[in-house]
């Protein structure tokens, strides 16, 4: 029986395929109104080169520092708003991190192996809800690393890494699972239905 050359095409791209399709699926929600229009295109190229070397990262300090460069390429490359102004820290953070979260965590991507190492290395996404329940539910934490809610436009990298040190001393296995505040908040009448006591 013959191969037929299309399905062979698109088995070759599939991985690429998956790559690109979960980037714009997690930009888009996460922060595609807010970025000027285009911005999903370079998103996924900018993760794409970012995403290259990560099987090289084998430490904390080394993912931070890769994390920072890799904001920083979406500050630089998409540049602005929908509004015209310029991308901030926390703006940048968001769709990297909900990305990065979904990707590697959730889809155990690019592979088992790099995802076991950098699971818990990921940063927590940082939005509103995030940021309300740390000061409800961790107010001495809170205050002891002078945190405020605050838009993601005015969050700049000072600001960010506070959070996440914050994250870390909460849930220093894992920071990523606050990130389930999003959901309890967002699903929760779903959840009560739902979850397994």
């Amino acid at each position: 029986m013959e191969i037929d050359k299309k399905i062979e095409a698109l088995e070759s791209i599939e991985e690429e395929s998956i790559f690109c399709t979960t980037a714009m699926m997690t930009y888009n929600p996460s922060i595609g109104r807010v970025m000027q229009k285009g911005g999903v295109d370079k998103f996924v190229n900018i993760s794409w080169e970012a995403l290259k070397n990560v099987s090289q990262i084998t430490s904390l300090v080394e993912f931070d520092k890769w994390h920072n460069q890799y904001v920083r390429e979406i500050i630089s490359q998409i540049g602005q708003t929908s509004k015209g102004k310029t991308i901030s820290y926390g703006q940048a953070q968001k769709p990297i991190n909900v990305f990065l979260k979904v990707y590697i965590d959730w889809m155990n991507k690019p592979n088992l192996n790099i995802a076991e190492n950098m699971r818990n290395y990921l940063h927590v996404p940082i939005d509103s809800v995030v940021m309300k329940c740390i000061g409800r539910y961790y107010p001495s934490i809170y205050q002891k690393y002078n945190l405020s809610k605050s838009p993601l436009s005015k969050i700049n990298e000072i600001r960010y890494n506070k959070w996440q040190e914050c994250f870390r001393e909460i849930s220093p296995v894992k920071p990523l699972l606050i990130d389930g505040f999003w959901s309890i908040e967002r699903f929760r009448e779903i959840l009560k239905k739902i979850a397994v006591k």
